[in-house]
């Protein structure tokens, strides 16, 4: 299914209508919510601009995404907009409409096998089928962090069990790397998460049992 944002540009006739002068300030014209603002709020109607108009931040009750400034009404609830990122950020994949890393490194990924885009926690999301579908990302010199790293992610998951992949980066022959993953039988509880690095071929893990619950 594709989802096209179509923006249609209506001349009218030039017509000569009667100011009333008002007290404060008189906008003559506005544009309403879901329509490109260009990151100037004084144009919406609404005064709030996050690439299109809106007036309603996260946790708003809300009928139309239109109206929510993250862009995405679940439940009837405004979903909250991404937050700032953290310093030192070495790659960024919000998963809209591309496989780009927004952190400004160009670690710059590729589609394989399939995978497509679904509505994510904000905007869109990366979705992949269980079997094949995954985004490759080419080594940069960046991406290996030293003694340190942090992995963050929002994941919906269909099904529960072992090795599904979050995220991973490993050497030939596993020498090397991590991967975040989940945990499942018969090496632990389904839902489960795991953290594995590997140094030098051997393994170190940690472990979280039970820490994620399968889409209704």
């Amino acid at each position: 299914m594709i989802n096209w944002k179509i923006f249609i540009l209506v001349i009218l006739p030039l017509v000569t209508l009667p100011v009333v002068a008002t007290p404060g300030l008189v906008r003559a014209q506005c544009i309403p919510n879901g329509t490109d603002c260009g990151g100037n709020s004084a144009l919406c109607c609404s005064q709030l601009c996050s690439g299109t108009c809106c007036s309603l931040p996260g946790g708003s009750s809300c009928t139309s995404a239109a109206d929510c400034c993250s862009g995405l009404c679940d439940g009837g609830v405004c979903v909250a907009s991404c937050v700032s990122p953290p310093a030192d950020l070495v790659g960024w994949w919000p998963g809209d409409g591309n496989a780009n890393d927004i952190s400004g490194n160009f670690n710059n990924g590729t589609l394989q096998n399939g995978t497509t885009f679904a509505p994510g926690e904000v905007g869109q999301a990366f979705s992949f089928d269980g079997v094949d579908d995954q985004i490759t990302v080419p080594h940069q010199a960046d991406q290996n962090t030293g003694s340190q790293i942090t992995v963050d992610a929002w994941v919906y998951p269909a099904a529960l069990s072992h090795g599904r992949t979050i995220i991973q980066k490993r050497s030939a022959s596993n020498v090397g790397g991590f991967t975040f993953e989940q945990l499942g039988q018969p090496f632990g509880p389904d839902g489960s998460l795991q953290w594995v690095i590997m140094i030098g071929g051997v393994y170190h893990a940690a472990t979280a049992t039970n820490a994620l619950e399968p889409v209704p």
